[in-house]
């Protein structure tokens, strides 16, 4: 399936998805304080789908002149939550998509799951921080997996503030 015929069946379904649930409406089977949660479940699966079909075509576009030994998948968690992405592995070992999505580790945390991580840990405790990712996004990330993103963007903070001339030192 190439590409448009892949967002022509993602749209189609998405509209299927609606129609039936405006069915449940209509039929009394959804009620009104279960219409927003329902919806807001639809779309992040639709969500999820859609960025692995863009980074997908990124993966693509980013090892276009590099020569790939082969393609691998693996789970990346985005806010949409898990999705399994296929991507490209060079000849010298390293995955761009990887690079570009800022993974760490072992870990594969988008950028944007790491900043949420980050600014929600900023406010409150590491355990509130995971309960509040659960419930706000859906994300099941531990304790011990919310103070590690903190902590190593907290050394990135630190790395990069050393790597800078204070403005006094320039002054000299």
């Amino acid at each position: 399936m190439n590409t448009n015929q892949l967002v022509q069946a993602m749209v189609q379904r998405l509209g299927t998805e609606i129609k039936g649930l405006l069915r449940q409406v209509e039929g009394g089977q959804l009620p009104a304080n279960a219409v927003e949660t329902v919806v807001r479940q639809k779309l992040w699966q639709f969500g999820g789908q859609a960025v692995a079909v863009l980074l997908e075509a990124l993966d693509h576009k980013l090892v276009a002149s590099a020569p790939v030994h082969d393609r691998r998948t693996r789970t990346v968690v985005t806010l949409f939550g898990p999705i399994d992405l296929s991507r490209s592995r060079c000849q010298d070992g390293h995955y761009p998509m990887d690079e570009a999505l800022g993974l760490v580790g072992q870990q594969g945390w988008t950028v944007a799951v790491q900043e949420a991580v980050c600014l929600l840990s900023c406010e409150c405790s590491f355990q509130t921080s995971s309960d509040l990712m659960e419930r706000l996004l859906g994300l099941s990330i531990s304790v011990p997996s919310i103070q590690q993103i903190s902590q190593q963007a907290g050394q990135r903070a630190v790395d990069v503030t050393q790597e800078q001339p204070s403005p006094t030192s320039a002054l000299g």
